[in-house]
């Protein structure tokens, strides 16, 4: 059985989160621990162990020395860091560190599950105001993007998604496979392949995870009905 590890000093968060996780995989056997010592000491023991949800704040002093020898113990372990702050040089040192995610612990309840999906597919998830500040070539950064410019732009491909296809965008947002995509809508898998690539080609992103990234910024998910 996969262990999924939440550390988070905050025992009412961690449990809420705790009950989120055993809805979202129930074959998944998740451990608390209050800071993020204990929760190396349990990783390095622990070879079972897929997914790890760091309160930042309850880290300590060496939390990202800490999260960097965390995200270091084996090239599966995928680690999510959450704060109450979402300051974007706070985000790309945890990043840079070796997180997989970000996210503010201020998000909605759909959005960190949602969150957490994309990161267990495989790909990354960063609040939507630190995708939109691009660095310069020269390394300097830009000034962040006027505010919702990204999300406008976004918006405006996802109308030109047929309802169909965001039907299918909505579950590869939630880490769905093809197949399993197929059997929820009751569509061939060939169909979904078709509908897939037309959606990456409509968004103008080259692969599945950039695609789900732009559905959750937009907040997709219950914009469309699932049933054909």
């Amino acid at each position: 059985m996969p262990t999924t590890l939440i550390v988070d000093r905050h025992p009412l968060f961690a449990e809420a989160l705790a009950a989120r996780m055993a809805k979202l995989d129930a074959k998944s056997e998740t451990v608390i621990r209050d800071n993020l010592a204990e929760g190396l000491a349990l990783a390095r023991k622990d070879r079972k162990l897929e997914l790890v949800l760091v309160d930042l704040d309850s880290a300590g002093r060496d939390a990202l020395a800490q999260i960097r020898e965390l995200a270091g113990l084996k090239q599966a372990l995928r680690v999510i860091v959450l704060a109450a702050a979402d300051d974007a040089g706070v985000i790309r040192q945890a990043m840079a560190s070796g997180a997989h995610a970000f996210i503010p612990k201020s998000s909605s309840g759909e959005l960190i599950v949602n969150a957490i999906r994309l990161v267990m597919a495989g790909g990354t998830y960063l609040p939507p105001h630190v995708l939109e500040a691009e660095p310069r070539r020269s390394g300097r950064p830009r000034r962040l993007a006027e505010p919702g410019a990204a999300t406008a732009m976004e918006s405006g491909r996802l109308q030109d998604l047929t309802e169909r296809q965001r039907q299918v965008l909505e579950l590869l947002a939630e880490g769905w496979s093809n197949q399993d995509i197929a059997g929820g809508l009751n569509i061939a898998l060939a169909t979904v392949k078709l509908h897939v690539n037309a959606i990456l080609r409509a968004l103008n992103v080259k692969n599945r995870t950039q695609a789900a990234g732009i559905a959750m910024r937009a907040a997709l998910k219950g914009a469309g009905a699932r049933s054909p």
